[in-house]
């Protein structure tokens, strides 16, 4: 049976520089939740306050309370048909989600196996999923 043996760094050779050191020590902070009644604390940066100024309200009240917040009711489509114009295209077409709509960009520039695509690199790893879904895999072999 073989038996562990601990090696000198010299023994290692080159891959003692890929060799992680010893874990660091992990702090854990518990802050207290904010209570939402509570003004917003000086130094947050919120990331997009929402601003209902104009018709939002509105709408957002609309599309619930007639349960219009899906592909069922008139939003997307009107959605869709204002944006092609805005955008002088043909047809517009509403996604779920970026990831889809990367997906379906790939797909409608045809991207194939072997073809490169360039992506930013500091990005989220929907960009790159995008070229790996079924039926593009731009870069696979599979």
């Amino acid at each position: 049976m073989l038996q562990p043996r601990e090696l000198k760094l010299e023994e290692m050779g080159d891959l003692a520089e890929i060799i992680p050191g010893p874990e660091p020590e992990l702090k854990v902070a518990v802050h207290p939740i904010p209570r939402f009644e509570s003004h917003r604390r000086p130094g947050i940066i919120p990331v997009l306050p929402a601003n209902l100024s104009g018709n939002e309200l509105k709408y957002i009240t609309d599309a619930v309370e007639t349960n219009w917040i899906s592909s069922a009711g008139s939003y997307i489509p009107r959605f869709e048909e204002l944006f092609a114009e805005k955008m002088g295209a043909r047809y517009g077409v509403a996604c779920a989600n970026g990831t889809v709509a990367l997906h379906l960009a790939l797909a409608t520039v045809g991207l194939q196996p072997g073809d490169e695509a360039i992506i930013p690199t500091f990005t989220m790893i929907a960009t790159a999923n995008a070229g790996y879904l079924p039926g593009c895999q731009a870069g696979s072999d599979r």
